[in-house]
C-alpha cells in the first residue's frame, strides 16, 4: 500500500498551487491500468458474442451488443471512481502519487458530487480525452467535471 506522506504541510498541491499536470495524468494512468482487465474481464462474453454478430453480418445484434459492452463499461467505472473517491477521497492512482479530492469549500464531499463528477469524467473519457486539455490551459488546472461539482 502507499506510504503516508511524511511532510503534509510541504505538499506540492495547495489551493493556489494544484496538483502538477504530470501527477494528474499519471494517477489517471494508474487508475485505467488497475479498470481496464477488470472491464475485460465482465465484458468478455459480451465481445465474444460481437465478434459473431459482426461476423454474421447481424447489424441490429451488433448495435444492442456495442450498447451493452458500454453500459457494463460506464457501470464498473462509475461503481470504481464513486466507492474508492466516497471512502479515500481518492482512486488508487491518486493515492500512489498523493492527491486528494476536496470541495472547492473544503467541505466533505457529498455522493451527489462524487457522482455527478464521475458521469461527466466518463463522458470526457468518451470524447477522445480532449477536455482535458483544460488542464493545460486553464490556470486552476481543473477540468469542466470539477467545476460543475465544486472540487479540485
Amino acid at each position: 500500500m502507499v506510504i503516508p506522506d511524511p511532510f503534509p504541510s510541504t505538499s506540492r498541491a495547495t489551493e493556489s498551487n494544484p496538483a502538477p499536470y504530470l501527477d494528474r495524468f499519471f494517477a489517471n494512468a494508474i487508475d485505467f491500468l488497475i479498470l481496464i482487465p477488470v472491464i475485460s474481464l465482465f465484458t468478455s462474453g459480451i465481445t465474444n458474442d460481437l465478434r459473431w454478430a459482426i461476423f454474421s453480418q447481424n447489424t441490429t445484434e451488433s448495435y444492442f451488443l456495442i450498447l451493452q459492452y458500454a453500459f457494463v463499461s460506464f457501470t464498473l467505472f462509475l461503481l470504481y471512481e464513486t466507492l474508492f473517491i466516497y471512502f479515500h477521497q481518492a482512486t488508487p492512482g491518486h493515492r500512489f502519487l498523493y492527491l486528494k479530492l476536496v470541495t472547492d469549500n473544503d467541505k466533505p464531499l457529498s455522493l451527489f458530487q462524487i457522482l455527478f463528477r464521475t458521469v461527466f469524467k466518463f463522458q470526457a473519457i468518451l470524447a477522445a480525452f480532449v477536455p482535458f486539455v483544460e488542464i493545460l490551459i486553464r490556470r486552476d488546472r481543473t477540468t469542466f467535471y470539477d467545476r460543475l461539482s465544486q472540487t479540485r
